[in-house]
């Protein structure tokens, strides 16, 4: 029986920019990558001051 053709995984650039909305994001990431996306978190430097970028290097597929 030949093998199923696998599709690549999905990809998304999460974009997080200051705000207190920021906190959602790492939600949205982990929800992402436990579905099977490949996440590339890109934060401004305000939203560094709300959620650190090491709490998304830890859940994203990138650092």
């Amino acid at each position: 029986m030949p093998a199923e053709p696998v599709d690549p995984p999905a990809r998304v650039v999460l974009g997080v920019c200051g705000g207190i909305a920021a906190y959602k994001a790492v939600e949205v990431c982990r929800r992402l990558v436990d579905a099977g996306v490949h996440v590339t978190p890109v934060l401004t430097d305000d939203a560094t001051r709300f959620v650190g970028a090491v709490t998304f290097s830890a859940l994203a597929s990138e650092p």
